[in-house]
């Protein structure tokens, strides 16, 4: 989770004028003349968190938090920022800088410097600067760190930023933009069902705002989890590899003119580990054969997502051939397509809870485009599919047959437990529930309810 405000830093002849704006979240940036000072909380279920400038809570002020408009070399200021957990779970934060446009700084971000005072105050001679605006904002260096309980506040840090007295006019017009960057998941403090109390403890709490396609491959690239800042809109298919984790914050990641799928991941013979939360994956809404996410020919897949929703006017998750492996976790999501989820590798292990999967067929009519909201395809033989408390929905547009399962090869278990079905807008019960089989199959068992309704 993250909260971000903008600062700018303007200099001019032999002074910098600045002041200081909060922006979405707990990013700022050093303005002439605006400042803003919006949402500096960061929340995710039970996990909120605030931020605090003096012992006061920020989120939502519109007051700046540095005010003062004209610097100059040897010219400080400095405020007292500490972090309060407002939620339900034990956190770990880290607060530091992040670089944002920077094409016009001049190199003006080593020239100020960076001190975590121990003391209130201004800087005194005996005090060591931290590093500079530079060092910090590559993200190497934090602010402060640490855990917090339940309703426990932080110590505060005197963060203050100081020009160098030696700054000369190399850095006259110069801009800079950075940001103060708050991140926070859980810490392993609370125990889970079984008594362990760290299953949590390799939660990320290191994320990369990105806000554009080309942000977004770098850091990914990098290595970096990553935080959308708003809809992104793809240059090309992002393809995916190794570890990814990408917190969407409601945003979406937007199909590439052209393309006929969004996310990609295919022939990788490393394990493939991928966590979306509240990313809104938007496919093609037209074209033959189009994917929202597509995986092929891997190794090894395990997709974690949550809160949020996949779409393609064919297939919006779509588990292709030869991949070996597969272990799918969705929760609270929207899949809707032609086909919502379809697998054919076998032995595939997904599970669906609180999710909605629609399935509309709006094809041309003709009798080889009849189709279904779920699909168990020809080479997915011993997979094990469960959706608990799952709307599942079909929607015939025209002659064309859409059913809400269609089991295509042998020895599969699909489990719904509390779901409810609808058939072109009519809810309808296991007895009625549109479901096509392939003839000749053995061994499938479809459990709905604690009944198998093939038995």
């Amino acid at each position: 989770m993250e909260t971000t405000n903008n600062r700018k830093l303007i200099a001019s002849a032999a002074l910098i004028v600045a002041s200081a704006a909060l922006l979405l979240g707990l990013t700022f940036a050093w303005f002439t003349d605006t400042a803003a000072n919006r949402g500096n909380k960061i929340q995710a279920g039970t996990l909120q968190v605030a931020l605090l400038e003096n012992g006061t809570d920020i989120g939502g002020s519109s007051d700046p938090v540095f005010d003062h408009n004209l610097w100059e070399p040897g010219y400080s200021t400095g405020t007292a920022l500490a972090v309060r957990n407002d939620g339900t779970l034990a956190v770990k934060y880290k607060l530091g800088f992040q670089f944002g446009d920077m094409g016009q700084s001049k190199g003006i971000e080593r020239v100020i410097d960076v001190y975590v005072l121990d003391h209130d105050g201004a800087v005194t001679d005996a005090d060591v600067p931290a590093g500079t605006l530079a060092e910090f904002a590559d993200g190497s260096k934090a602010l402060a760190e640490g855990d917090l309980a339940p309703g426990a506040t932080s110590d505060a840090v005197n963060v203050v930023l100081k020009m160098s007295a030696g700054a000369g006019n190399e850095y006259q017009g110069a801009i800079a933009n950075f940001d103060i960057l708050l991140t926070a998941t859980q810490a392993p403090s609370e125990a889970d069902g079984f008594g362990n109390s760290d299953y949590d403890k390799d939660a990320v709490v290191d994320f990369a705002p990105v806000s554009d396609g080309e942000g977004l491959k770098k850091a990914l690239e990098s290595g970096k989890s990553v935080s959308l800042e708003q809809d992104v809109v793809l240059g090309e298919v992002l393809k995916l590899e190794g570890d990814v984790v990408i917190q969407g914050n409601g945003n979406a990641l937007v199909v590439p003119d052209g393309a006929d799928r969004v996310i990609d991941v295919s022939n990788a013979s490393e394990p493939v580990n991928i966590t979306l939360s509240g990313v809104d994956v938007k496919g093609p809404d037209s074209g033959s054969y189009t994917r929202g996410m597509s995986f092929y020919g891997n190794a090894e897949v395990r997709l974690t997502m949550d809160d949020c929703s996949v779409s393609a006017s064919s297939y919006a998750l779509n588990v292709a051939s030869e991949n070996k492996n597969v272990d799918l976790t969705v929760k609270n999501t929207v899949l809707d397509g032609w086909c919502a989820f379809q697998t054919w590798s076998p032995n595939t292990r997904a599970t669906f809870e609180n999710c909605t999967l629609i399935g509309t067929n709006d094809k041309s009519e003709g009798p080889s485009n009849g189709f279904s909201t779920v699909v168990i395809n020809e080479d997915a033989g011993g997979s094990a599919i469960e959706f608990l408390n799952c709307r599942i929905e079909a929607v015939e547009t025209n002659s064309n047959a859409q059913t809400l399962l269609s089991i295509r090869s042998n020895d599969n278990t699909v489990t719904c437990t509390g779901c409810t079905f609808v058939y072109n807008g009519e809810t309808v019960g296991s007895e009625d529930a549109p479901i096509h089989r392939y003839d000749n199959l053995s061994g499938n068992k479809l459990i709905i309810d604690g009944v198998d309704v093939l038995a």
